[in-house]
């Protein structure tokens, strides 16, 4: 039996930019999952250099080696991405959130939403 797809698993997808004309493949939370399609979030490593405005839409990741990621991360909440089903889970997942982080996850998005 396969494994079963479950949110907050870490892929290698192809996320669109914010305008949309263009994507590239990168790591994404899946976030939801629906018949045809994913709802994911970012992930990010470039942190440093942003401005303090964009770095209010990224949770650190607390477990990033646990969740099978090489260096820090970030998810990065300010928009998530609809994409095709079929072509996320092609390869398998790299990693999962640990429940600490999925916890804090939903805290931080909830306070981003109770600030709007």
């Amino acid at each position: 039996m396969g494994k079963v797809i479950k949110p907050m698993d870490l892929y290698i997808a192809n996320v669109p930019f914010d305008d949309i004309s263009k994507s590239k493949f990168r790591l994404a939370l899946v976030v939801d999952i629906y018949d045809n399609y994913v709802l994911v979030f970012k992930i990010t490593s470039k942190y440093t250099n942003k401005s303090t405005n964009t770095k209010k839409f990224y949770y650190p990741i607390k477990y990033w080696e646990e969740a099978g990621l090489i260096k820090k991360s970030y998810v990065d909440i300010h928009k998530n991405y609809k994409i095709a089903r079929s072509t996320v889970f092609k390869r398998p997942p790299i990693g999962r959130l640990e429940i600490t982080d999925i916890n804090d996850l939903y805290l931080f998005v909830q306070t981003y939403k109770n600030n709007l």
